[in-house]
């Protein structure tokens, strides 16, 4: 939860926030097309949401096993500037934007670490 300007507590759905959900047995194609659209929303967006959104959507192709499934997911993170735009994250003003980034580091790190 988080809290809005008036002191409630405001839920990740309120917010317009995903919830980070496994995608298990993706194809090539798709998450060719995941990849594109994440690394499109952390580059060019400068909504914390649609930030935070691409982050999660990145979690689930991770929990659900895509880094030791798909050659497409490391050469994107690997060809792309993914890792920097994240890294970037760590310093917005924003304490959920910072979140978010660990979370998703922390969660690419153990999935390659265990692919």
């Amino acid at each position: 939860f988080n809290q809005s300007e008036a002191g409630e507590e405001k839920s990740d759905a309120d917010l317009g926030l995903v919830e980070v959900v496994a995608l298990e047995g993706v194809s090539e194609g798709r998450m060719e097309k995941e990849m594109r659209g994440i690394v499109a929303d952390l580059e060019k967006s400068n909504h914390w949401v649609v930030r935070s959104n691409a982050l999660r959507r990145m979690r689930g192709l991770v929990l659900g096993g895509c880094v030791g499934q798909s050659a497409v997911f490391l050469k994107t993170i690997k060809g792309s500037d993914v890792a920097v735009h994240v890294g970037h994250l760590f310093t917005d003003l924003r304490s959920q934007m910072v979140k978010e980034a660990a979370e998703a580091f922390a969660c690419l790190a153990q999935g390659v670490g265990g692919a």
